[in-house]
């Protein structure tokens, strides 16, 4: 145990050598409750079409503190109070299907039923798959959806969902497109790429074909970052489903026989069957020592033109990217940091290596503050 501890303190120590080293470490006031053990860093995502929230999180997570990404809230109460949001679909009269990522470690989530929430039980969380199933309580419902197979590549699919719902409201949105492979990335065959848009609170939703056979659950779209990074390129309709074939088989024991809904045969009755999911996270908020962090940028993307030198690339901007820290004991703003990628234009720096210097003036800022200069 001694070992683990000393382990655990000289990691932010050894970060912390390299603070001193930094210039411009933003001056931050934190409250006397922030600690590696006890402070949870609550990341808005609502504003973020890059998913900077996302390195954010990764960096701060590296220094030993503990992450969250949830949507935006307007008050603090709200935030106290803030949901998780996602989709899922009805495969039978009391049965749901959504994703393992949406209803996370809960074991009750609470499920939009003509505009009534209703609390609906985990039965199974298969997180290998990202496939759960919901069990509603005391509610029977009238349509559901048959589960179908692989179809060709080109066959018209749509998506039904509640993206961002507290952003763009609570009315299930459809869109279209087309199965593009029959395989994910990096060739899975658990996977179905298809073009129809999505966006975060999709997740669970239903993807179908004209005859309201489902073929796969909308689960994740490829990130502009990723293919930054790994093609130098920017992705472009470029969504996964989990097959309907796993989710049918993960169902087997789950469906009862004694069924009373009817097929959907129609959108309407789609839009019936497809919900919107709300997990509850106030429990997880402690109020004397969690923070909650809102960021803003105004973005452009930079094209290497064609130019056939190896070291320039193509990637997004940041003038400026702007983290504001809000206290959750009192909502109040006590920091903010302000950079802009084009302080270190003749670097090509992108907006997520400038998001990586903000978190990183965080915790130096923190570590001036709270961790001792050395070990003696």
């Amino acid at each position: 145990m001694k070992k683990s501890v000393l382990f655990l303190i000289m990691i932010p120590l050894i970060f912390f050598s390299s603070c001193q080293d930094a210039k411009n470490v933003a001056d931050i006031d934190f409250p006397d409750g922030t600690t590696l053990e006890d402070t949870m860093f609550w990341i808005s995502t609502s504003s973020d079409p890059l998913n900077i929230a996302d390195v954010i999180s990764e960096r701060l997570g590296s220094y030993g503190f503990k992450t969250a990404k949830i949507a935006d809230a307007s008050s603090m109460e709200d935030f106290v109070f803030a949901m998780s949001f996602g989709s899922a679909f009805a495969i039978s009269s009391d049965l749901l299907v959504t994703n393992s990522h949406v209803v996370g470690s809960a074991e009750e989530v609470y499920v939009s039923v003509e505009g009534e929430m209703i609390p609906a039980e985990v039965i199974h969380n298969e997180v290998s798959a990202d496939v759960a199933f919901l069990r509603l309580v005391d509610k029977s419902l009238p349509f559901s959806f048959s589960l179908g197979s692989d179809v060709p590549k080109g066959t018209h699919v749509y998506v039904l969902g509640y993206p961002m719902p507290e952003m763009m409201g609570r009315e299930v949105k459809l869109t279209e497109g087309i199965v593009s492979s029959l395989s994910g990335l990096e060739g899975t065959l658990l996977r179905t790429q298809f073009t129809a848009n999505i966006q975060p609170g999709n997740s669970g939703g239903p993807v179908f074909t004209d005859d309201f056979s489902v073929i796969g659950v909308a689960t994740e779209t490829i990130s502009d970052r990723y293919f930054l990074d790994e093609v130098d390129t920017v992705s472009q309709g470029v969504n996964y489903a989990v097959k309907a074939d796993i989710v049918r088989f993960l169902a087997s024991g789950f469906i009862s026989d004694h069924d009373t809904s009817s097929p959907v045969s129609s959108l309407e009755e789609a839009a019936k069957a497809t919900f919107l999911v709300s997990v509850d996270v106030k429990d997880d908020v402690n109020l004397d020592s969690d923070i909650r962090i809102d960021l803003s940028y105004v973005y452009g993307f930079h094209s290497s033109s064609g130019n056939m030198d190896s070291s320039e690339k193509n990637f997004y901007f940041a003038d400026p990217l702007t983290l504001s820290l809000y206290s959750l004991d009192d909502g109040g703003k006590f920091g903010e940091i302000t950079r802009s990628s084009l302080e270190s234009w003749f670097s090509s720096e992108s907006i997520y290596d400038t998001a990586d210097r903000i978190a990183f003036d965080i915790f130096c800022s923190w570590a001036e503050r709270n961790l001792p200069r050395s070990n003696v």
